[in-house]
């Protein structure tokens, strides 16, 4: 399962696309200990007056910028007319001093063949500290870096893979079976202790601690993979790590995405043949 720049910028075109795509950024661009500070409205909190987002990073990656960014998001056609508009409303908007010690990054889903040359423009003209601009072929390489992130979006646009599942999904498919459905809180009630045992030992383990299987035991082989997402989805540091393999084949996806950390067997002889 890979996402293409074309299948982002078919997405694009849909109506869901224009809310969702500040929270696609939002959880790209957190990165536990890095990332101190970010607002990035979505959903119906993107007719919010101000920027699209904001983040402060003590160290930056190759997409968020190091020290405080301020970026404008969209999903219209004519990209560079869009571009523009924000920045130079933008422009006016802020004063100089936060300008000079900010870096605007401009984001569309759609492709943009001329990005790099606008943001050398803009980057010359010498009212922001810096310029980034960034379409569909970058947000297809830093999903390509984050694949949990990759996998929930997948699923939301139609394009997951047999044998693997975020998350929230596989929570969701369980929780459900009842009317009303379970809620964590509900989930949790007598079940603190373990919850707070198995975050300790996952961490542990991600720093450096043994690797291997980590068993769990519940009233059912089900029960047991619903708590672990569960637990993971309240956790910010692992929730964007973790994968759920349904079927010996969802091993391919863990395969090929080393980055993942945390890997969900939903049933115990799947786990018997792990990557």
């Amino acid at each position: 399962m890979k996402i293409s720049a074309k299948d982002i910028e078919r997405w694009a075109a849909t109506r869901e696309a224009q809310s969702d795509l500040p929270r696609l950024i939002r959880r790209l661009a957190v990165q536990p200990g890095t990332v101190t500070e970010i607002a990035f409205p979505a959903g119906e909190s993107v007719s919010r007056p101000g920027w699209d987002g904001q983040i402060l990073s003590k160290e930056g990656d190759p997409w968020v910028p190091a020290g405080r960014s301020a970026w404008e998001v969209s999903v219209e056609r004519n990209v560079t007319t869009k571009a523009n508009r924000d920045c130079d409303k933008r422009t006016q908007e802020t004063d100089q001093e936060t300008r000079q010690q900010s870096t605007l990054v401009a984001v569309t889903a759609r492709h943009w063949a001329r990005k790099a040359e606008w943001a050398a423009k803009r980057r010359a003209q010498g009212d922001w500290k810096d310029v980034r601009a960034y379409d569909s072929d970058d947000l297809e390489a830093w999903l390509e870096e984050s694949p949990a992130i990759a996998l929930a979006f997948a699923e939301e646009i139609g394009l997951s893979g047999f044998g693997i599942e975020s998350l929230g999904r596989h929570w969701q498919s369980w929780a459900a079976q009842c009317e009303p459905a379970i809620s964590p809180s509900a989930f949790f009630a007598d079940r603190q202790e373990a919850k707070d045992r198995l975050l300790t030992e996952l961490r542990k383990r991600i720093a450096g601690g043994p690797n291997g299987t980590y068993a769990i035991r519940a009233d059912s082989a089900a029960e047991a993979a619903a708590f672990v997402c569960a637990v993971l989805l309240e956790a910010e540091d692992l929730s964007d790590l973790a994968v759920v393999v349904t079927d010996e084949a969802g091993w391919q996806f863990v395969e090929r995405n080393p980055r993942l950390r945390v890997v969900i067997a939903a049933r115990p002889e799947i786990a018997q043949r792990p990557a």
